[in-house]
């Protein structure tokens, strides 16, 4: 399997919310496919439905000083792209440069850059906000989320129930803190996944599903524990990386160890990945997690 990085950084601003289509001239271009012309990059990207913004690092090696020194812009828009066997480039990561720092490590230089999806367009501002009861929930959270700037607000992403009380509501503050405050009262979860803002009820997600088995790339499903008496919380699943899954979608493990305590359908609460083309031994693998809701029996 042939297996290709795709890195765009800038000259676009993310808070611009403009993004380019893979390949084209992009401000800085980085590819890595194993093959011994190319760069090596290693890609570790964290995303999740909690409403903290989602993070790459992005790991080069032996750039050149100008182009170290340009990569020291924080800001910029960043474009993490996957290909397999020179299929279609597909969107694993889109966000901001953050900050980036330089390490000799032997002979090599390797250069690291801190990525951040919305993070400084959630928190640049406090706003206020005052609704009335029996507004629904819904149009108050897609309000609030097209004051973010830069992403894109899909109705079809925030399929959020109820209205609001008899005493209203009136909120000051980040955007973040007001929106965790009507996730509690209200029994939603949100976040801003690749420059798309996303809120669904807790425990729902997409209407999408992908399948795992041994055959296309599972390695193991294994109960998560907590607490002295080790208390099952959630499910972890590690595989091969999959390209196009993400936060409140669906996977459906067919496993042929414990199939009857492990195999069936699971909300994708967590996701972290490790991308690296040049290295055979873990490097196009992900990990997923799925928590159980309070008062769920696993």
């Amino acid at each position: 399997m042939e297996r290709e990085i795709l890195v765009e950084i800038g000259p676009l601003k993310e808070y611009e919310g403009i993004k380019s289509e893979a390949g084209e001239n992009y401000g800085f271009k980085f590819i890595s496919n194993g093959k011994a012309n190319t760069l090596k990059i290693k890609v570790h990207i964290e995303k999740s439905i909690a409403g903290a913004a989602n993070t790459a690092q992005i790991y080069l090696w032996n750039l050149s000083r100008e182009t170290r020194e340009a990569l020291n812009t924080p800001g910029l828009s960043v474009n993490i792209y996957t290909r397999v066997n020179d299929g279609e480039y597909v969107l694993a990561f889109f966000g901001g440069l953050s900050g980036s720092f330089t390490e000799r490590i032997g002979s090599d230089l390797r250069t690291r850059l801190m990525c951040w999806s919305a993070a400084s367009n959630l928190y640049q501002e406090a706003i206020s906000i005052s609704y009335t009861k029996d507004v629904p929930v819904k149009n108050v959270v897609t309000e609030i989320a097209q004051k973010i700037p830069g992403i894109v607000v899909d109705p079809l992403m925030i399929k959020i129930d109820g209205k609001v009380g008899e005493k209203g509501i009136s909120e000051f503050g980040s955007i973040p803190y007001i929106l965790d405050s009507l996730a509690r009262q209200y029994g939603f979860s949100w976040s801003v996944l690749d420059g798309v803002f996303k809120a669904f009820p807790d425990g729902r997600g997409e209407n999408t599903s992908f399948l795992l088995t041994a055959s296309n790339g599972l390695i193991k499903v294994s109960p998560r524990f907590s607490g002295i008496t080790q208390v099952q919380v959630g499910v972890d699943i590690y595989s091969k990386y999959i390209e196009g899954i993400n936060p409140y979608q669906n996977v459906r493990i067919e496993s042929d160890v414990h199939p009857e305590k492990m195999n069936g359908e699971y909300l994708v609460h967590t996701l972290d990945a490790d991308l690296c083309p040049k290295e055979e031994e873990g490097g196009w693998n992900m990990h997923i997690s799925f928590f159980f809701r309070e008062g769920d029996n696993g």
